[in-house]
């Protein structure tokens, strides 16, 4: 909120009272790779964004700032890798959506027939998959244990 707020004076004070307990929180570092961003800090806010994505890869939000930053720093290429990565959790996150009405709409065909549906299966696959690619292994192993049993 600090950040949004344009506070940054508030923010760098909370930033330094983080306990050395969150440093293992992605969150953490992708702040510290904000306010290194609006100090003209450059490598400073890659290495502490390359941090944040070491504890989630998951995070489009971390990516699309390494991005930003590595194209700063003349880096080009990682720019390019990490815009990717940003864009293809965008997609996934859309995709969401769509897997999941696919769901429903499978469940929802067969109470009606009050039969099986080889479409439930196959949606339950498919919101699966875009588990996965969100990092949401845990989620996706049961979504495909439900489609096995389905």
């Amino acid at each position: 909120m600090l950040y949004d707020l344009g506070n940054q004076d508030a923010w760098t004070a909370l930033l330094a009272k983080v306990p050395p307990s969150a440093e293992s929180e992605s969150e953490i570092w992708r702040f510290r790779g904000l306010l290194k961003e609006k100090t003209g800090d450059w490598a400073g806010a890659a290495q502490d964004y390359r941090r944040a994505l070491n504890r989630n890869p998951y995070v489009m939000a971390s990516h699309y700032r390494l991005a930003m930053v590595e194209e700063r720093l003349g880096h080009r290429d990682v720019a390019v890798e990490h815009r990717k990565k940003a864009d293809h959790l965008r997609e996934a996150r859309g995709e969401l959506r769509a897997a999941f009405s696919e769901l429903i709409t499978a469940e929802e065909a067969r109470e009606n027939q009050k039969a099986s549906n080889p479409d439930l299966p196959t949606s339950m696959r498919r919101l699966a998959s875009v588990c996965e690619t969100l990092g949401w292994a845990r989620l996706a192993e049961a979504w495909n244990k439900l489609a096995d049993s389905s």
